[in-house]
């Protein structure tokens, strides 16, 4: 499986940019004047993008909070994708390390967004090069834990939420992530041909985030790297040492 590089459309592999440029048309049309082409001749060649996309892979990052535990049993068994069942586990697993007690584990089990749709089973991925991040996106993923559908039921609260500040250490974790466990949805197809028309001056917009969502466990050979507080890389790749709010 050979890696796609989004951001660089120059140097995808032949058998993309031969399609793309075939049917480049049909995505202009689709994209700036409907009226003419038809949704099935769209949709086919929608299709058939990614059933070539799928023959790649990206390398994404992912921003999050762990605890040792928790990043060796990433690095061994690899990532899980969110669930209130999950939730659960992960928090019955820090009250018998004694990270926190009883009483506030129910709470955080009780008072969550996990049982929503968007909240489930998606696990986010970035697929830029990070250089540095930005703090205003990535601060509070890597300030508490549990991701954004529990600390966002109780940063309100001082208690609780310097509780959550306190469990496990800012992390970034690397992956390569095969473009068939993306989302079916396909807005990772969509951001693709986006980028190819704006590529050849077909189409003019303001640059795609390049983002998806896993939808599926992803199996321990595709993590790369996981980058931990206040380990050098993540320094570096973060650039968390200049934002205004400090991660500890």
């Amino acid at each position: 499986m050979r890696e796609l590089i989004l951001k660089y459309p120059s140097k995808w592999p032949s058998a993309l940019l031969n399609f793309l440029k075939h049917n480049q048309s049909i995505f202009h049309k689709w994209e700036n004047d409907r009226n003419n082409v038809s949704v099935i001749e769209f949709e086919i060649k929608y299709h058939e993008l990614r059933r070539i996309l799928n023959l790649y892979y990206l390398v994404g990052w992912h921003c999050t909070r762990l605890t040792d535990y928790e990043i060796i049993n990433i690095k061994t068994y690899g990532m899980v994708t969110p669930s209130l069942d999950f939730l659960s586990k992960r928090i019955e697993n820090l009250i018998e390390l004694g990270e926190i007690t009883e009483k506030f584990g129910e709470i955080f089990k009780n008072s969550n967004r996990y049982q929503e749709k968007n909240n489930t089973h998606n696990i986010w991925f970035q697929f830029d090069e990070p250089n540095t991040l930005d703090e205003d996106a990535n601060y509070r993923l890597l300030r508490r834990w549990g991701g954004e559908a529990l600390y966002s039921e109780h940063e309100d609260d001082k208690e609780r939420n310097d509780i959550l500040e306190k469990i496990g250490h800012p992390c970034v974790i690397f992956a390569r992530i095969p473009i068939k466990f993306l989302c079916k949805d396909g807005s990772i197809t969509q951001k693709v041909y986006k980028i190819f028309l704006n590529y050849t001056n077909k189409r003019r917009t303001r640059q795609c985030e390049l983002e998806d969502s896993l939808i599926q466990n992803l199996p321990n050979q595709y993590i790369t790297h996981i980058y931990k507080y206040p380990d050098k890389d993540f320094l570096e790749i973060t650039g968390c040492e200049k934002w205004k709010k400090h991660l500890y």
